[in-house]
C-alpha cells in the first residue's frame, strides 16, 4: 500500500513573527547599521586627512 502526501510550499510572506522576535531583529539590524555608519565616517575622515596631508608633504619634500 502506497501513501501519498501533497507537498505544500512554504508561504514565507504569511509568517507572523511575534513582537519580541521582530524587536530583536530590528535592534540587531539597527546595531549593524550604526557600526557601518561609524566605519564610513572613519574612512571619510581618513581620506580627507590624506587629501590635505599629501600635497603639504609633497611641498615640504620638494623644498629640501
Amino acid at each position: 500500500m502506497k501513501s501519498t502526501t501533497q507537498s505544500t510550499t512554504h508561504e514565507w510572506w504569511k509568517d507572523h513573527a511575534d513582537q519580541a522576535e521582530q524587536r530583536a531583529f530590528l535592534d540587531s539590524y539597527r546595531s549593524a547599521q550604526r557600526v557601518e555608519h561609524a566605519v564610513a565616517w572613519r574612512r571619510n575622515v581618513m581620506v580627507g586627512f590624506l587629501v590635505l596631508a599629501v600635497p603639504a608633504l609633497v611641498r615640504l619634500i620638494s623644498t629640501l
